[in-house]
């Protein structure tokens, strides 16, 4: 059998509406209820760099890169306050990836296209608040756990979240 040959690269502003729909749609497969597109951005999608991956020209996978010069500028940075001196931070979020194309290290080129991006423009400290699911991946890419929380929100169900760190070399 032969690779499935994939692209990893960043959304255009065109391209934006695409990932917002695909995170409704994986969302709404993991918590077993509609989610709509409006649900899935908030005001970091305007200013963040969104990649995707595509496979035959569908995007299957997607997520966010925001940049933050102080913790306040971060979501929940007051929580951070505490453990962390301030930044500049580029903060991780908003990864999906279709159940259907799970398991092909998508997550990783997505991680990775990130860190590079960042890394470019500067900065070193890279924040994510992960689900469980991606706790181990990210302490495999040299991340520590910072503080757990619990975070409840209409449209979703409770979920756990861990937030860590990393600095880039």
């Amino acid at each position: 059998m032969m690779p499935n040959p994939f692209i990893v690269r960043p959304l255009s502003a065109s391209e934006v509406p695409l990932a917002q729909e695909l995170r409704s749609r994986v969302w709404r497969h993991e918590v077993g209820k509609a989610v709509g597109p409006d649900r899935m951005t908030d005001d970091l999608d305007n200013q963040g760099v969104h990649f995707g991956v595509f496979v035959q020209g569908e995007l299957v996978a997607c997520a966010r890169l925001t940049f933050h010069r102080t913790l306040g500028e971060v979501p929940d940075g007051d929580l951070l306050a505490p453990m962390l001196k301030d930044g500049p931070f580029a903060m991780l979020s908003r990864m999906v990836v279709h159940p259907e194309h799970r398991g092909k290290g998508y997550a990783r080129a997505l991680d990775e296209a990130r860190f590079a991006w960042a890394k470019e423009h500067g900065v070193n400290r890279l924040l994510v608040a992960a689900t469980k699911r991606r706790v181990g991946a990210l302490q495999a890419e040299g991340f520590r756990l910072v503080l757990r929380f619990t975070e409840s929100a209409a449209q979703f169900q409770t979920m756990e979240l861990t937030w860590m760190i990393a600095e880039l070399q």
